[in-house]
């Protein structure tokens, strides 16, 4: 089941709608984001035959959960862009591309830099503890899985000793308010603020968007805490520790980033008509320096990127039979607002005007959730691959999918400007949607090769 709170959350903070207008005298266009049909030339075939190229065969699903795991690991720590763990997953794919012999992006570089004005990395990581001043005894909490910092409801940096209270008319400077559930008084930017929420909602969903620090508080700060915290808090009151120590302090400054691309050569490709199977490699960093304090990514997006590098190998393979080239674009900096693929049309690796036939994008695939979770189709796509698709899926065993809008919620949305198909398929599972749980143990092998056996069966079609 779809957690319908966290995607609101996230959909405030990220989503932008579009509405691509293209017109072409041959056939209709399928855009549900602006709930229209609209006349345009399609290059998914018709043909009730199979596809021209039929590799589904060719998958192996072991080799994708290997990459995920490895891509997932504590070695790349979540994948931050900024972080020496972003630059070792870049470094994994640009060498997984110089095996399978593509082609470099340019200048004999797989790397395609881009500017982030904003990052996030932790200088030094969330830490609150209870304590007796006199003793220093102490009871610490984890971030993520205790508390959590509110997105553009704190500074990037804080470091305080305080007493703290549940009386609201003892707060001061010196002071942290241990909230009433659910209320947050009207002049609450100018305290320091605990807010006690479900322990439903821990751990907690991180975010990524570059502009998490953006806040117009100055003294003041909000925390949410879980219930139990809240709980234990009162207890370490009665213990006499009467003192919080709470600090963060986080790295926001612009950075270049990499994107990773390369190009394949099909034997058969005329001029520089190409497609592009994309999908990002990012992902959310670390919280603490113990092993396991970091946010996997397995399913969001280690699963995408190596379902990207599973299709590479196997296309790689019948390269001179392919009619159409193929851009392979690893993207960086998504959880950050879409930056590498907003950023890619700037500089393609192949012109994108008249020649960029098809955007294929993979975000989450291959939950164990397998069909109680969607396989979502969103971005922009004709009536014919809508058909095509729904066919597909039947063959595959996908009952549970559905289409929806062209909204800039993953990386097919910025080339949608530039052909008719465009769009990302999604295992839209948020069981563990952004949290220290989304790992390894969560991605289904079966499941994997189900959703690249689509995608495949699907570009064979195309290519």
């Amino acid at each position: 089941m779809k957690s319908q709170s966290k995607f609101l959350l996230i959909s405030l903070l990220l989503i932008t709608s579009g509405c691509s207008k293209h017109v072409n005298p041959s056939s209709s266009i399928f855009d549900s984001s602006c709930d229209t049909s609209e006349i345009i030339s399609d290059t998914t075939s018709e043909s009730t035959n199979g596809p021209r190229l039929n590799l589904v065969n060719s998958i192996n699903a072991t080799e994708v959960k290997n990459d995920i795991e490895y891509l997932a690991s504590n070695e790349l720590g979540g994948r931050n862009p900024g972080t020496e763990g972003n630059e070792l997953t870049t470094q994994f794919v640009a060498n997984r591309f110089e095996t399978l012999g593509l082609e470099p992006y340019k200048d004999d570089t797989y790397f395609q830099p881009f500017y982030q004005k904003r990052t996030k990395i932790p200088m030094s990581y969330p830490t609150l503890y209870t304590y007796n001043e006199s003793s220093l005894e102490k009871t610490e909490y984890e971030y993520s899985v205790d508390w959590k910092l509110i997105p553009f409801e704190v500074p990037e940096s804080a470091e305080y000793d305080l007493n703290y209270t549940f009386n609201i008319n003892e707060a001061n400077e010196n002071t942290i308010l241990l909230a009433p559930r659910n209320v947050i008084p009207s002049f609450y930017d100018n305290y320091k603020y605990l807010l006690p929420i479900s322990d439903d909602n821990f751990p907690f969903i991180e975010y990524g968007n570059g502009n998490y620090f953006d806040t117009d508080m100055t003294n003041g700060f909000k925390v949410y805490i879980s219930t139990r915290m809240k709980e234990n808090i009162e207890l370490d009151y009665l213990n006499d520790q009467k003192k919080i120590h709470i600090n963060w302090n986080y790295d926001i400054s612009g950075k270049t980033i990499n994107n990773v691309i390369g190009i394949l050569r099909g034997g058969k490709a005329v001029n520089d008509g190409h497609i592009v199977i994309s999908a990002h490699l990012d992902h959310l960093g670390r919280y603490g320096e113990k092993d396991h304090q970091y946010f996997p990514g397995a399913l969001d997006n280690a699963s995408g990127t190596a379902g990207m590098l599973q299709l590479a190998k196997i296309l790689s393979e019948v390269r001179d039979e392919l009619k159409i080239n193929i851009v392979f674009a690893a993207y960086n900096s998504e959880e950050a607002g879409l930056l590498g693929s907003n950023f890619y049309p700037s500089d393609p690796a192949l012109p994108l005007s008249q020649n960029l036939k098809l955007v294929l994008n993979l975000d989450m695939i291959g939950s164990i959730a397998d069909n109680d979770s969607n396989l979502e189709i969103f971005g922009l796509y004709t009536n014919a691959t809508k058909n095509r698709l729904t066919q597909i899926f039947e063959k595959f065993d996908i009952s549970a999918y559905s289409f929806g809008p062209n909204q800039a919620v993953s990386d097919h949305y910025a080339l949608s400007m530039y052909t008719i198909n465009s769009f990302t398929l999604c295992h839209y599972d948020t069981t563990y949607y952004h949290t220290l749980n989304d790992t390894i143990e969560y991605i289904s092998e079966s499941t994997l090769e189900k959703h690249l056996s689509a995608a495949l069966y699907y570009l064979g079609y195309n290519i």
